[in-house]
């Protein structure tokens, strides 16, 4: 019902603005193709281990500009990926974005839906679960080259019947604070707290994480970092239940480099280290992945605002 919902809204939007606006942009078309190493699909589980795969992602965006100094724009995505061994980390998905700009404000409402994805391998019947994602967000350019970034973001999990006490409505927010120090170097620092609630009491958590990044691009080469940590709580589950005053806390750092190959085609190179410890034993693990891919852009202005706090 909401995905319906939000593309009849959109086409709403569409044609009330068409008669009072400007030509619309010709889409925007963006591909990227990856190749994925990594050394756990399914951290915390011991039914698997390392595994590649590939992943594709294809998006279009077209904007349009309103009287009162207004931008409109729209984005639409799709994507999917596919494993050597482990079937059950095959996915795909799909979502759209819409954006309201007036100079140094913006406003963004997105939404992303995953029909099947797999939490852990299991007999007779994998936990897999449909995901429905939706983030509305605040972007304000500030005095001294600073820039403010306020997301909220709401996430719906429906498991299969054989696991419906994992079932949850998880809550998010985040606040990033972003410096231009230089043309070339920006500076960004982040802090979010969430909720998630399940149907069963003992898989309901609430989790903070912090951290921060740098980005650096010159006229053909491009360079980030970042690191981030945060700690999750399960506070409701009973003395019984395996649970018990879990607490989990997690570091992840990553790197990437990207290098202009030729006009809109890039070679991009990124890697990942994340090491959790957790007060239950088997919930502690370390996965590395590294990603090796190409990224096609038509002809734009501007890109897509890829908020929100975490990849598919």
């Amino acid at each position: 019902m909401v995905k319906p919902t939000l593309l009849v809204a959109m086409l709403a939007l569409a044609q009330a603005v068409s008669a009072r606006a400007g030509t619309w942009q010709a889409p925007r078309p963006t591909l990227r193709l990856e190749a994925v190493s990594s050394s756990d699909l399914f951290p915390g589980d011991l039914r698997t281990t390392a595994d590649r795969g590939a992943v594709a992602v294809a998006s279009a965006a077209t904007s349009v500009r309103l009287p009162a100094a207004l931008k409109l724009g729209f984005d639409a995505h799709a994507g999917g990926q596919a494993f050597m061994h482990f079937a059950e980390a095959d996915r795909y998905w799909m979502g759209t974005e819409a954006s309201v700009r007036r100079r140094g404000s913006q406003l963004v409402a997105a939404g992303e839906w995953t029909p099947r994805r797999v939490k852990f391998p299991a007999e007779p019947r994998d936990a897999a679960f449909a995901r429905l994602d939706g983030r509305l967000g605040w972007r304000q350019a500030l005095p001294a080259n600073l820039r403010l970034r306020l997301d909220g973001q709401w996430i719906r999990d429906d498991y299969i019947a054989d696991f419906d006490g994992r079932d949850a409505r998880e809550r998010y927010g985040e606040g990033q604070l972003a410096c231009q120090a230089t043309p070339a170097l920006a500076l960004r620092y982040a802090a979010g707290l969430g909720r998630s609630t399940a149907s069963d009491s003992r898989y309901t958590n609430e989790y903070h994480d912090a951290g921060g990044g740098i980005a650096w691009h010159g006229s053909q080469w491009q360079l980030a970092a970042s690191v981030r940590s945060g700690v999750r709580r399960y506070t409701q589950a009973t003395p019984n239940a395996a649970n018990y005053r879990r607490r989990d806390q997690w570091i992840e750092s990553r790197a990437s480099v990207g290098r202009q190959l030729q006009a809109g085609l890039a070679a991009v190179a990124d890697a990942s280290f994340v090491d959790q410890t957790s007060s239950r034993l088997e919930r502690a693990y370390t996965v590395y992945t590294l990603r090796l891919g190409l990224e096609w852009r038509g002809a734009s202005d501007e890109t897509r605002d890829s908020g929100g706090r975490r990849e598919n």
